[in-house]
């Protein structure tokens, strides 16, 4: 220690060689997927929705050879697991009952001729969702699962929380979170008053993608985050939500919306659009922070449960000590 109480560098450090080696990695596998993505459109070829999917599927393969390859984290890969076992089919079948209401997808050529039928109220079945949309739901889910674990576990390690703090919790892990409740009313009351009173031509129609976006952050939230804040990654966190919003500006604003991969219904929208990206809904960029937040929150409480070894309800249950407090 020097005089003011800080370790000394040391030169040659293994876990700062290993630590620059691996976002060396991360960064090449992110401009190699970038490129790939925008070869469709540079060339003028078909497929663009599907070539455009590499950016979530070069990085889910490195991370995920990463995490295979660690067998010191066997626990963080159950985690990973079962949270991605949990989190996809709920999302695929949101995507059969909601992709038609919420989008369309108005260039038949960007993507594969393999049709999913989707949903339309009231009793509208037809088969016009392509089958990238699947695939973006489990490339994405899971690559924002992988970035989460790979930053708490490598590259801000040194925040993150030991599986001896995880087992120290007692029963009650689920604590309702009042503020995030009317945090959530009164931002869907705001999304009303604009819709319907703003200055844009979308008042018709119901603000349901931004109902869908706040359901989706405010309901882990309030359930769970009063106890698992304290074992978030918040710097991993953080990471995420910006790599993720880099991601989402290539793909949507550069790619998506510019050449007709997917569109999205005004009368769902809440009105407000952003003209300098091609008219792209807000709801959109807010739906990468909603995801994060419901893939860290949801892996968090599944690392809690397998710390403590105990039964999954017991988690639940509150002392009566506690109950009477």
């Amino acid at each position: 220690m020097n005089q003011h109480g800080s370790s000394p560098v040391i030169i040659g450090n293994n876990h700062a060689d290993q630590d620059l080696k691996s976002v060396w990695h991360l960064i090449w596998t992110l401009v190699l997927a970038v490129f790939i993505a925008l070869i469709p459109s540079q060339m003028g070829w078909k497929y663009g929705y599907t070539f455009s999917l590499a950016l979530f599927v070069l990085p889910l393969s490195r991370l995920g050879w990463w995490l295979y390859r660690r067998t010191d984290l066997k626990r963080q890969r159950t985690a990973w697991l079962i949270s991605c076992s949990i989190i996809l089919p709920i999302w695929c079948l949101l995507d059969i009952f909601l992709a038609r209401t919420f989008f369309t997808f108005p260039n038949p050529e960007a993507h594969l001729s393999l049709m999913v039928p989707g949903y339309k109220w009231p009793w509208d079945w037809a088969r016009v969702i392509p089958v990238e949309e699947f695939l973006f739901y489990v490339t994405g889910i899971t690559t924002i699962l992988l970035t989460y674990v790979w930053c708490s576990e490598v590259w801000m390690r040194h925040y993150s929380h030991s599986d001896e703090e995880r087992r120290e919790l007692g029963p009650g892990l689920l604590h309702l979170h009042w503020g995030a409740v009317w945090a959530g009313l009164g931002l869907f009351a705001a999304a009303l008053v604009w819709k319907y009173y703003g200055p844009h031509e979308a008042q018709a129609g119901f603000p349901g993608y931004f109902l869908f976006l706040l359901a989706t952050a405010i309901v882990p939230i309030s359930m769970f985050v009063r106890v698992v804040k304290d074992f978030v990654n918040w710097q991993a966190f953080s990471f995420t939500v910006v790599l993720l919003l880099l991601i989402s500006l290539t793909w949507e604003v550069t790619l998506g919306i510019q050449y007709g991969y997917w569109g999205f219904q005004d009368a769902q929208m809440m009105g407000l659009f952003i003209e300098a990206w091609g008219g792209l809904p807000i709801e959109e960029p807010l739906l990468w922070v909603a995801a994060a937040w419901l893939n860290v929150i949801s892996y968090e409480v599944i690392r809690v449960f397998l710390a403590t070894g105990r039964p999954f309800m017991d988690l639940f249950r509150r002392h009566e000590a506690e109950v009477t407090r």
